[in-house]
């Protein structure tokens, strides 16, 4: 793929996750590389960073059911 700025590209390369290696630039591969290390930061913690919800998370599929621009409760 070729374009006039690789930036853009971050965020496309990394929500392909482990299908996807980038080559070059080598620009490019280290800005992935440092996206996708401090992402990982983020979950890489032994302790939980916040309370757990009240009563635990649904067993169902409500969490992604879309509201299609109307408020859930409407």
């Amino acid at each position: 793929m070729f374009v006039d700025r690789w930036e853009w590209l971050i965020p496309l390369v990394t929500s392909y996750g482990p299908d996807i290696e980038i080559t070059e630039p080598a620009e490019l591969r280290t800005a992935v590389v440092a996206q996708l290390r401090s992402t990982l930061a983020v979950y890489d913690t032994t302790a939980p960073t916040g309370p757990a919800p009240p009563g635990g998370l649904p067993h169902d599929d409500s969490r992604l059911r879309t509201t299609h621009g109307r408020h859930p409760g409407a």
